[in-house]
């Protein structure tokens, strides 16, 4: 999709929808049933491309049935499509703009639960999660549809998760039905709520709940195996390591999360001495994931596993391979401190430039104003203008991703700088017990 058609779409939308307000009188509704027809005819086929994920298509079409038929009496479903398109595409102050545009002028219209909907997700999404929860409340007071609640109760039951209040987050979840497109989040976040409540009985019957569903979609078998762990942890806590072994086992070999679920499962089996199933398992995870962070934690605990089993030689392997991986705790310090430091200032940097663009593209919709009742053509220098902004965004934007990668992993590194010790410890452990069986199978005192 190209990005300076999508600005356009936001230069354009602005000035349609304030002509298309003005024309909004009962007195001036359009009776001929061809116009109707045209227009209902726009909106399918805006609809048919919106299912399609074709966003820009459905909007480009909704454009034009906003402007030539600015009295069409669905037209709060065509501004609340509009705006379910903008957020699709990333645009989420476009959308918010199209929302309260329903609420402001189609009060008494059938979409305000929707547009109230469009609100709450946008305002979940910044972090503005009281204000997510005033639209909820408000959408709730109108008898929605069950369509629209199912929708609005995950966020809502999300944004009291977040600011711990789980009672009434567990009664925001109960509010959708197993047709909400959020059922498994749901029943996987009701499970952890019921965790923070020490409910542990009825965290358990809902990660069951969730474990029943047909794994039809990777969403949903990320978020079910993602219950196997979460499951699988919980019995570790609570010292029943052969039940969290069993979930660990069930979590699919080609996932995810597998390395996860073969480094906890090494742990567990190492509680109960089981020191050759939890060798098995982490050299699994060595073999199959050498890079991956949860290897060196695997590494350390393999290297304690074949100590008890007495392989000294083969643990001072595994720990020499660590020690080899994991840099000097001085040197990670230093290393990740000046990465933060960097990390930081070209956000700000980055920060500035996108308020720039934003003060070019306020200018560039001053100068597409409207010229009495007529959109101003846009020149070429305009267009060209478009162009740029949008390129040099689409670029800050790819920045930003860049640098929230390179935060991630020297969070990982700062995480893991401790395994270097911690292996240097296990080496020499494991040396001085091999010296000692050596010095008492020769009849010397260690």
């Amino acid at each position: 999709m190209n990005k300076a058609l999508c600005l356009f779409i936001i230069v354009a939308a602005g000035l349609f929808w304030d002509a298309a307000a003005d024309e909004l009188n009962p007195f001036k509704l359009q009776t001929s049933s061809a116009k109707r027809e045209k227009a209902d005819r726009l909106l399918e086929e805006a609809r048919s491309a919106h299912r399609s994920g074709d966003f820009w298509a459905s909007s480009r079409t909704l454009l034009s049935l906003i402007s030539f038929y600015p009295a069409y009496g669905r037209m709060d479903e065509a501004l609340t499509l509009l705006g379910d398109n903008f957020y699709e595409l990333g645009m989420s102050a476009a959308a918010q703009r199209v929302y309260k545009r329903v609420l402001e002028k189609h009060i008494a219209g059938s979409r305000l639960a929707d547009a109230l909907w469009g609100l709450q997700r946008i305002a979940y999404d910044r972090g503005e999660l009281q204000e997510s929860l005033t639209f909820y409340q408000a959408l709730m007071r109108g008898e929605p549809p069950q369509e629209v609640i199912n929708r609005a109760a995950y966020f809502a039951g999300m944004a009291y998760y977040k600011i711990g209040d789980y009672p009434r987050c567990l009664t925001a979840f109960a509010a959708a039905d197993e047709k909400s497109p959020f059922y498994p989040y749901i029943l996987y976040n009701d499970a952890l709520a019921r965790l923070r409540m020490k409910d542990i009985d009825g965290a358990v019957r809902t990660f069951e709940r969730l474990f029943e569903l047909p794994p039809n979609s990777e969403d949903r078998r990320r978020v079910i195996e993602e219950g196997r762990l979460s499951l699988g942890y919980l019995y570790y806590e609570l010292g029943n390591y052969a039940a969290a072994v069993q979930q660990f086992d069930r979590v699919n070999p080609g996932g995810s999360l597998y390395a996860q679920a073969l480094l906890a499962k090494g742990w567990a089996l190492s509680q109960t001495a089981d020191w050759s199933g939890a060798a098995a398992a982490l050299s699994e995870l060595i073999r199959r994931f050498p890079g991956h962070p949860e290897s060196q934690e695997g590494r350390f605990l393999l290297g304690r596993c074949l100590v008890n089993l007495e392989r000294y030689d083969e643990a001072v392997k595994v720990y020499d391979q660590l020690i080899a991986l994991s840099p000097e705790q001085k040197e990670v310090v230093s290393t990740v401190a000046k990465v933060n430091e960097n990390i930081e200032r070209e956000r700000k940097r980055i920060e500035k430039q996108q308020m720039e663009l934003l003060v070019a593209e306020s200018r560039l919709l001053d100068e597409s104003a409207l010229n009495g009742d007529e959109l101003k053509t846009l020149k070429p220098q305009q267009v060209e203008l478009l162009k740029d902004l949008t390129r040099r965004r689409s670029e800050l934007n790819a920045r930003l991703e860049r640098l929230n990668a390179l935060a991630a992993e020297t969070a990982v590194k700062e995480e893991r700088r401790n395994w270097r010790a911690y292996a240097e410890y296990g080496r020499m452990r494991a040396l001085y017990l091999q010296h000692r069986r050596r010095s008492s199978v020769g009849g010397t005192a260690p």
